[in-house]
């Protein structure tokens, strides 16, 4: 029996020797992992590029009420038809509207003693507008022909990727410019990073302080509509090695 199992340990070191090509297989101590490990600064940077907006998303809404909803709904689309046709006239394409909400709900008019219930339809018309200085244009053509509320307007740039790839360029330098200042308290410079994260991203849209119930009377004063300036912002991460 003992020589039975003196050969199994013969074999199995023979077997041993033939896979690790004839070497004791390594040992790897802790010591070695704690010395190899790579020492990392990270750092986050920040990019902005401020722009001029060169278009704009304007909601404008028409709202009737009637105890009627068939004639809620037929003196609404009739406003709305002549609203559409206003600012196509203004050389906004068929393209450059759409129908983005349409209501129809019963409410009550609870300062009456009747409190008598009418029908309220209520549709909102989202405009592009491809030329920023048409967008006082717009609204007063659409108040004119009858459109009685302006939900929101939306300023924007149509080619957002360009001034984002300036923007991360920024980020870049505001990355190295932090990394230099803390590695020099240890008499190290950043070189070519180790690993970047795109970590963030802010859009250039601001929304217009302008949502309001618009006045029913024709007004011959045009509107005036200050845009402001666009932020668009790039949020990275970075590690240097060192």
């Amino acid at each position: 029996m003992k020589k039975f199992i003196v050969g199994i340990c013969v074999l199995t070191m023979l077997g041993l020797t033939f896979f690790t090509g004839g070497n004791v297989l390594p040992t790897q101590s802790f010591a070695d992992d704690v010395a190899t490990e790579m020492r990392l600064v990270t750092v986050q940077g920040v990019g902005e590029i401020t722009v001029k907006p060169d278009m704009a998303t304007i909601n404008i809404g028409v709202e009737t009420q009637d105890k009627d909803a068939a004639f809620a709904q037929k003196e609404n689309a009739r406003i709305m038809d002549q609203v559409s046709k206003a600012i196509k006239a203004l050389g906004i394409t068929e393209d450059e509207l759409q129908t983005s909400q349409y209501n129809i709900y019963k409410s009550r008019n609870y300062g009456d003693e009747k409190q008598e219930e009418y029908y309220v339809v209520s549709n909102t018309l989202t405009v592009t507008v491809n030329n920023i200085e048409q967008v006082g244009d717009v609204i007063d053509a659409s108040s004119n022909a009858g459109a009685n509320k302006i939900n929101s307007i939306d300023f924007g740039v149509k080619d957002e990727s360009k001034y984002y790839q300036e923007a991360l360029k920024n980020a870049m330098n505001s990355a190295k410019g932090k990394a230099t200042t803390i590695m020099a308290t240890f008499g190290k410079k950043p070189g070519a990073p180790y690993s970047v994260v795109e970590s963030g991203y802010y859009g250039g849209v601001v929304r217009a302080n302008y949502a309001m119930d618009m006045v029913s009377e024709k007004s011959a004063i045009s509107t005036p509509i200050e845009a402001g300036d666009l932020t668009i912002t790039a949020n990275i991460s970075v590690q240097y090695d060192y």
